[in-house]
């Protein structure tokens, strides 16, 4: 019998819940009669929990709100399923004048309870399950109107990451909303800047190519030109990988130290412009910094290195071409090996750094061996594992 009751319960805990159809309907028109006349409208809510206050919200009935609040001013701050507040969906929809009613709404909670000066913040800082805030929204959906006012109401208030570690300022740079991101900056007193793996919202605008969005970032916080990520990279290893020279000039016109940076494998934004075959970048690199191309990696590498076991040709000859850049060819890594030797190990075919001139074709690594041993190493191997492959088939 006890089972019997228990399923019940079970049964009905676990049937969705409705709203009235005919509130429903009546919200989503804006009909306010029916909303004056509904004795319990914080007993109703749909299926995904939505209140009757997340409805008014959802379609801009701004009126409606006005009467729901009146009536029920709790409902303020109640949840739906996924965790969303009526001004997370006001905002996300961009209803600016829904928006402004329910912090109009906050306002009055805190004169009515007396609960200090932290109502507005309060509804502000509520969370939805993807730990994004009502401000997240706007900025998300790109409400420039909406996400003014909310930093309006509160310019101090410490907006964090998400549970994809994006702040606003940073979600707004990322999708290339540089008048949002100009909005944050001018309206927040110090706006976080942090996203995901370590990168910043300066990352996020290097990565856009938006010049005047980089301009507004490096305005308000100027030594975001030097933070890195989880990689190391800074925003000029960005610039650098994306091969954008405006960008790089603008950043090393901003400080000209980011140039000598290491990443966590000790590559500069040079090296990175190195291995990706970007000679304009690099070009816009030397010029303003022509010192860093004496800078190595990890293994003793220098940008010529780099472009040799890239296999990309057009760095190569670029600075084989350059007598300023004579003393790369021949520089050695931690294993001894110059340029020649990783060219023999990559075994591809670049004529003008094995015809030239200042090429030391009898220089030996670590292993005592010189390029032409390598190569010859690598063929006599080749071979023995074809002559194997050969007497194997034979024999059998």
């Amino acid at each position: 019998m006890e089972s019997s009751e228990e399923a019940i319960t079970l049964a009905r805990q676990m049937e969705a819940s409705r709203m009235d159809s005919s509130l429903y309907k009546a919200v989503i028109r804006g009909r306010t009669q029916k909303l004056e006349q509904e004795r319990q409208l914080d007993s109703q809510t749909t299926p995904n929990k939505n209140t009757i206050l997340h409805v008014a919200a959802e379609f801009g009935k701004t009126q409606c709100v006005d009467v729901i609040l009146k009536a029920c001013l709790s409902l303020l701050k109640q949840v739906n399923l996924k965790g969303e507040t009526a001004l997370h969906v006001a905002a996300r929809e961009g209803h600016i004048d829904v928006v402004k009613a329910l912090v109009a709404g906050a306002k009055a909670l805190h004169e009515e309870l007396e609960i200090g000066t932290g109502a507005v913040r309060d509804l502000l800082g509520v969370t939805n399950n993807k730990k994004s805030t009502a401000l997240h929204e706007a900025v998300r959906n790109r409400h420039l109107e909406v996400v003014k006012y909310l930093l309006e109401e509160d310019s101090e208030f410490p907006y964090v990451g998400n549970d994809a570690g994006e702040t606003p300022l940073y979600m707004a740079a990322e999708r290339g909303y540089a008048k949002l991101v100009h909005a944050i900056l001018e309206a927040c007193t110090s706006p976080a800047h942090d996203g995901p793996k370590g990168r910043t919202a300066l990352h996020a605008a290097v990565s856009c190519k938006d010049k005047g969005m980089i301009e507004d970032i490096l305005r308000k916080k100027p030594f975001l030109v030097k933070e890195a990520d989880e990689h190391g990279w800074t925003p000029l290893h960005w610039a650098a990988y994306f091969d954008s020279s405006l960008i790089i000039i603008q950043l090393l016109q901003h400080d000209e130290s980011v140039a000598y940076l290491k990443d966590k494998e000790g590559m500069t934004a040079l090296h990175v412009a190195a291995t990706r075959g970007s000679t304009c970048s690099l070009k816009k690199l030397m010029a303003k910094c022509p010192d860093c191309i004496e800078m190595v990696d990890e293994k003793g590498q220098n940008v010529l290195h780099v472009a040799v076991e890239k296999g990309q040709k057009n760095v190569v000859n670029y600075i084989l071409e350059n007598p300023l850049l004579g003393s790369l060819i021949n520089e050695e890594d931690k294993s001894r090996n110059t340029p020649l030797h990783l060219l023999a190990e990559s075994q591809n075919y670049n004529p003008k750094l094995i015809s030239h001139p200042k090429v030391d074709k009898k220089a030996v690594n670590t292993a005592h061996l010189t390029a032409l041993e390598i190569i010859h190493t690598s063929t006599l191997i080749k071979m023995g594992i074809t002559e194997r492959f050969h007497a194997t088939q034979y024999h059998r």
